[in-house]
């Protein structure tokens, strides 16, 4: 039994109607109390009492008096009305275009400047007032200004702050392409801490604070977060989900600033909560580079060419040999070296990997002088080093470091690999003030792309399935030679030059190959006279006419299209070929050729004789090379 003296009146209690008046507060502090349990039979001060502080500070009272004595909500005053003053401002389209550049949760800006008050930030602008401003004032108004009653302004504002983060931190995991700003993950934040702190402090819930604690908010926030991810496309709903998901759990360890025996804890979790908040933020900063998400370059065209079509766009498929990654944030455009690529929102930067088939075989040379020639026809002052041996992808590559005098300055790395047609430029440039910040961010990006083999498996297969089909074979000697593999696509073809039931097509793109990699047989006049004795067509005489070009050779070249064209007169492969060199390709009325006709030296006509005789010439290199020097193109 525990007696209660308050004046005159004592007033005798059992252990659990004394627990229940302490915990509801009808117990005043100074009030005496006596037990033979307690006190030894002595009158002493409640607050004296070990069990009575512990009683009055964890029950309904303490909740009671803390929503009483809580004052009025300055925090959420003040709260609100800096965010309504600067949507307010946000109306003049300079100030809010300075809100959306500087403090809005944006990857790019956050990781790779160290603009680490941007996820802080975002929660507290809006430029919109009606529709996302006003309903997240509203929000807050209501749930800020309960939570700031029970739990004291400096947890109300900390719950807020953390809810904020956590939205941004996920909405920059999950979905890093666009900026967002506003404090709806906050608000969701508090939402659920208003939810958790109900359901799991219900034992010191008065009846009044039950239609705001626990339940009574839970289908709420239930139903704006499947809104927000089932239809309200402008909505950054990973950032409401992180906010709930922060917000929720933070308020299973605060307590009303009455309950003495858990201030403590509380203390100790705004501390360091925040500092861990303050330490990852300065991670960011730091690491920034490092750990921005980058993405496959066929993924951010699909998302970007999704954005402008409002979302109705089938997917990109990257089906090309080279696959490329971007930095996650940026946007499609092109470089200041000229390429087109990917360029940072808000900075002087931009990367771009880009593949060329060229008309013939290239060397890593030819590759570094036409890069060189055209950023100089650009910037006739930019400064570039020499190329020095790297690796793209994989493969051989040339590297050139330098800088380009925009504003502001830019430094940029080419490194360019050839593969037979094939060539691939990779370009990273960057202002010079965070070059060296921005390096592990360009080292990632060079490291994923990948340049992959040639599909040459299934060409193979055909061809093993069906040794006879000539056009496989074509297909794959063809292949062989676009990815450099000169010696391994001739042996493809190597009757060609030795049957004369080879089509012309195989005789043809033999001869471009030949004239691609002279180096790869030791025969190959040989293999041009093979082919004109075993097909005589025009698209081989052709074919090997431009060979012998390409061994520069051009007088022989010459001399055996002459000798065609006086076989087929007017013949459209032939006559194209002749054009070409600023032959002529005149035929009379009759279809005769006058050069062959008319002996211009002897000023007389040629006999019949002498005609079919210039028409019965071999068709050889020997015969050309004789006849060459006499076919010239006009001065």
């Amino acid at each position: 039994m525990v007696e209660i003296r308050t004046g005159d009146h004592v007033l005798t209690l059992d252990w659990s109607a004394w627990e229940d008046r302490v915990r509801r507060g009808e117990v005043p502090h100074d009030a005496l109390v006596r037990s033979a349990a307690l006190t030894g039979g002595a009158w002493v001060r409640a607050d004296s009492l070990e069990s009575f502080r512990q009683l009055a500070s964890s029950g309904v009272g303490a909740f009671e008096r803390a929503q009483a004595s809580g004052g009025p909500p300055i925090a959420t005053a003040l709260l609100i009305g800096l965010q309504i003053r600067l949507v307010w401002w946000a109306q003049t389209g300079s100030f809010a275009n300075f809100l959306e550049t500087r403090f809005t949760k944006w990857d790019a800006p956050t990781l790779e400047d160290a603009q680490i008050w941007r996820p802080i930030t975002m929660g507290f602008i809006h430029t919109d007032l009606l529709t996302h401003a006003l309903p997240n004032m509203v929000w807050l108004a209501y749930v800020a200004y309960q939570l700031e009653r029970a739990l004291g302004w400096r947890t109300m504002i900390w719950l807020y702050g953390m809810s904020v983060a956590g939205g941004s931190f996920l909405s920059m995991a999950a979905a890093p392409y666009t900026p967002s700003l506003g404090a709806s993950g906050g608000a969701f934040g508090l939402v659920a801490a208003c939810v958790v702190f109900g359901l799991t402090r219900a034992e010191i819930l008065p009846e009044s604070a039950r239609r705001v604690f626990g339940f009574a908010l839970f289908p709420y926030v239930a139903l704006m977060l499947v809104m927000g991810f089932m239809g309200n496309e402008g909505a950054d709903n990973w950032a409401h989900l992180g906010g709930a998901l922060v917000g929720g759990p933070l308020a299973m360890v605060v307590s009303p600033p009455g309950m003495d025996r858990y201030v403590g804890r509380t203390v100790r979790w705004r501390r360091g909560t925040t500092a861990v908040l303050i330490a990852v933020l300065l991670g960011l900063g730091l690491l920034g580079p490092s750990i921005e998400a980058i993405r496959p370059e066929a993924e951010a065209t699909a998302f970007a060419i999704s954005r402008k079509s409002g979302g109705r766009v089938t997917p990109v498929v990257d089906a090309g040999p080279v696959h490329a990654f971007v930095p996650a944030g940026w946007e499609r455009g092109a470089t200041e070296s000229g390429d087109v690529g990917w360029v940072s929102p808000l900075a002087a930067r931009a990367w771009s990997v880009n593949e060329e088939l060229t008309d013939r075989p290239q060397t890593l040379q030819d590759r570094h002088a036409k890069w060189r020639d055209r950023v100089l026809a650009a910037y006739p002052d930019a400064k570039l080093g020499d190329p020095v041996p790297a690796k793209l992808a994989g493969q051989p590559a040339l590297r050139v470091d330098g800088s380009l005098p925009t504003t502001p300055p830019r430094v940029l790395r080419w490194l360019g690999a050839v593969r037979g047609r094939h060539a691939v430029d990779a370009v990273w440039e960057s202002d010079v003030a965070n070059a060296g910040h921005l390096e592990p961010l360009r080292d990632r990006l060079l490291a994923a792309t990948r340049w992959d083999p040639p599909a040459l498996a299934a060409v193979q297969a055909k061809l093993d399935a069906d040794p006879s089909n000539r056009e496989a074979r074509r297909a794959l000697a063809a292949a062989l030679a676009d990815e450099g593999l000169g010696r391994e696509a001739i042996a493809a073809l190597a009757d060609a030059a030795t049957d004369a039931v080879v089509p012309a097509k195989d005789r043809a793109l033999l001869a471009k190959i030949l004239a691609w990699y002279p180096d790869a047989v030791s025969d190959g006049d040989a293999r041009l006279d093979g082919m004109l004795h075993g097909d005589n067509s025009p698209a081989v005489v052709v074919a090997v006419a431009d060979t012998l070009d390409a061994w520069d050779r051009p007088e022989q070249a010459r001399g055996l299209l002459e000798i065609a064209w006086w076989k087929a007169p007017g013949e459209r492969s032939l006559a194209r070929a002749r054009q070409a060199r600023r032959l002529s390709i005149e035929v009379d009325a009759t279809g005769a050729l006058p050069e062959l006709v008319w002996d211009a030296v002897e000023g007389r006509r040629r006999t019949p004789a002498e005609i079919a005789a210039r028409r019965a010439l071999p068709l050889d290199l020997a015969t050309a090379a004789v006849w060459g020097p006499a076919v010239a193109p006009p001065p």
